[in-house]
């Protein structure tokens, strides 16, 4: 039988159509509605909020569907993640680039896939007169880091920014002389690279065999990065150290190649009105936020996609010019 009128629940007599989507009781006159809408967000409106909980407080998924998020269960929370994932992905780079010149900062970042190297290009730009970088779109392509992959990062720049790039930092990848040039762009090597090479090799902790002669190459070397009026008289004197027949040749290697690209370890010092910084630390330190963040993804668009709302959350980064050289030993 076709039901022409609804029961009401309290006093369980007819009920009279009220409008569309209300019923009226025929008793007590009240009224309610006969497909309640479901109270609270919509399931199909992304939670941003919820991407800066994970990239910029650093909180794990399942500690914030614990506490933040009501007590959902994880799987939900996760849900939630990669919807908000997806919809900033789609959403356009809002990227402006105001100053009159502006320097760039590379740095890669590799993950394997099974059995499968895959590198993670990343940059930022900075004006010449700033201390804060914006962080540009990274660019995920299989293989090892090479020239290919970095002139294929580079393309994916704004023209506004291509145009008013004066100077590159880089670690030192083979190669990157090869890029400046092509852009006609300043070089300048990462010190802390350097550094790091010579502290290794100096044998102090390893018990190595002829410290002092160790210590004394590593010395040299930095004050060669340092000073102004001396430096052919250190790099003679560097040239004689590496002379002699106790020196390793691993240290050998590092010398030669130092003095054979030096004017690129130079430029933040030979051209002061650009305040160059002179280390890649402020890409150093993503990259460890990133390895961070995606050490247990198993596949390169999980990475793509993480790496790329990461970059966006997070915006910008310090990047100061050149400081003392005696805070790098």
């Amino acid at each position: 039988m076709k039901i022409l009128h609804e029961k009401t629940h309290s006093c369980r007599r007819f009920a009279w159509r009220y409008g569309a989507k209300r019923r009226r009781c025929s008793i007590c006159g009240k009224t309610w509605t006969v497909w309640p809408k479901k109270r609270g967000r919509k399931h199909s409106r992304p939670d941003k909020s919820l991407l800066k909980k994970v990239f910029v407080e650093r909180q794990r998924l399942k500690q914030t569907a614990a506490v933040r998020l009501k007590r959902i269960s994880l799987s939900a929370a996760s849900q939630r993640f990669q919807k908000a994932l997806i919809s900033n992905n789609h959403s356009p780079d809002r990227l402006t680039f105001r100053g009159l010149f502006y320097i760039l900062v590379i740095d890669a970042l590799w993950h394997c896939f099974n059995g499968q190297r895959w590198t993670l290009y990343l940059g930022a730009a900075r004006n010449i007169s700033g201390t804060r970088a914006k962080l540009l779109p990274p660019f995920l392509v299989q293989g090892k880091e090479s020239l290919t992959g970095w002139r294929l990062f580079i393309d994916t720049l704004p023209q506004s920014l291509k145009k008013r790039l004066k100077a590159v930092i880089s670690d030192g990848w083979r190669g990157v002389d090869t890029l400046a040039k092509e852009n006609r762009w300043l070089l300048q090597r990462c010190h802390f690279h350097f550094l790091a090479q010579l502290k290794i090799n100096r044998g102090k902790w390893k018990c190595l065999p002829n410290q002092t002669l160790r210590e004394a190459i590593r010395q040299n070397a930095i004050k060669l990065l340092s000073t102004k009026n001396r430096v052919n008289f250190y790099k003679e004197r560097l040239l004689f150290l590496i002379s002699q027949p106790k020196c390793p040749n691993r240290l050998k290697i590092i010398i030669r190649d130092y003095l054979r690209h030096l004017k690129y370890f130079r430029s933040c010092l030979n051209h002061p009105k650009l305040n160059l910084p002179n280390t890649t630390n402020s890409m150093e330190s993503i990259n460890n936020l990133i390895r961070e963040q995606c050490r247990y993804l198993n596949n390169p668009s999980s990475l793509a996609r993480w790496s790329k709302s990461f970059i966006k959350i997070k915006g910008q980064v310090a990047c100061n010019k050149a400081k003392s050289y005696t805070e790098l030993t």
